[in-house]
């Protein structure tokens, strides 16, 4: 560690500049798989298995300096990029993310967003578009969003419903106007009031089965992919970058995103009573030292003859003698 010289800002700036960012984005959907993996080994039982899945879509952007990122301008006096982010809210993990300037329009990135079979996805009126919602028809997938205050529909069929945990009705409709072209096929509208925010929400789906107050609870599951963004801006340092090149930009958020998933794997591994913060923090602690992440983790620091102790007693025990 003596001979190591402190690397420059500017060079470690250029390095990136010139590196291609592909080789972390496909890292990155490496350690998805990695996820998925994981997850399919271990986490359903059967009776989950029948469930469908759930996929959040939704994007956050992260503000620029206009006069230093200029490649990414998006309004007079800013510049910005974005996180298009699919986020399974079981997993607490992102399953596919697309970078784009701040400028992308949600709508705009769908078709890039695989659909599969059987799942349901949930996003908000930024991807109000009926060919988008035909194509996860089409996909034999689910959708549950919120309709536009000025959609215009007919109504097909009043269905029954409890009349409690603030459903107010539920009907089958389709739409009507210029936009019926788009998708022909009936659709369940669930008008529901928030106690808690005392507001009153339009959600629509494709879903007939499920129970009206269970499709409220789905739209309402999006607070999760909220939180993860809330968690890498405020630990993953991606507000504040070295480079100041496109390319540079998108590896230290690939970097990021890395790391996320590396902490996950960790927890799903070894503790999943442990946050994912506070095993952030301990290997954080821990960067210099040689020791096993799983006795990091679960702090089981054991040396034989004397069972479980601290950790200054295993290392000065393993590396110190």
């Amino acid at each position: 560690m003596k001979n190591i010289q402190r690397i420059s800002h500017t060079s470690l700036s250029d390095a990136l500049k010139s590196r291609p960012c592909t080789v972390y984005e496909n890292f990155f959907n490496h350690l998805v798989d990695k996820v998925h993996q994981y997850d399919n080994k271990n986490h359903f039982n059967a009776s989950e298995k029948k469930k469908k899945r759930m996929k959040l879509i939704d994007s956050t952007t992260i503000s620029l300096c206009k006069s230093m990122y200029d490649w990414a301008k998006f309004r007079k006096t800013k510049s910005g990029i974005k996180l298009h982010t699919v986020f399974d809210p079981d997993l607490l993990a992102p399953v596919q993310m697309l970078v784009t300037d701040a400028k992308k329009h949600d709508i705009n990135i769908v078709d890039k967003i695989e659909i599969i079979k059987g799942e349901m996805y949930v996003f908000d009126r930024g991807y109000n578009n009926y060919k988008y919602w035909h194509e996860i028809e089409l996909g034999n997938a689910y959708f549950v969003t919120r309709l536009k205050s000025n959609a215009t529909y007919h109504v097909l069929k009043k269905r029954k419903f409890s009349g409690i945990n603030g459903v107010l009705s539920d009907r089958t409709i389709m739409i009507k106007g210029s936009k019926s072209k788009d998708y022909k096929g009936k659709l369940r509208l669930v008008k529901y009031y928030d106690r808690e925010t005392n507001k009153t929400f339009d959600f629509v789906t494709n879903d007939f089965k499920s129970s009206a107050k269970a499709i409220a609870d789905t739209y309402k599951t999006r607070w999760r992919i909220e939180l993860f963004f809330k968690w890498i801006k405020q630990h993953l340092k991606i507000k504040k970058f070295v480079s100041t090149s496109e390319n540079g930009v998108k590896i230290q958020l690939w970097c990021a995103m890395i790391l996320y998933l590396t902490l996950l794997l960790i927890k799903l591994e070894c503790s999943r009573e442990t946050s994912l913060f506070e095993i952030y923090l301990r290997i954080q602690d821990a960067l210099h030292e040689r020791i096993d992440v799983f006795l990091l983790i679960t702090n089981r620091f054991e040396i034989p003859d004397k069972g479980i102790v601290e950790k200054e007693a295993y290392l000065w025990y393993t590396f110190g003698q």
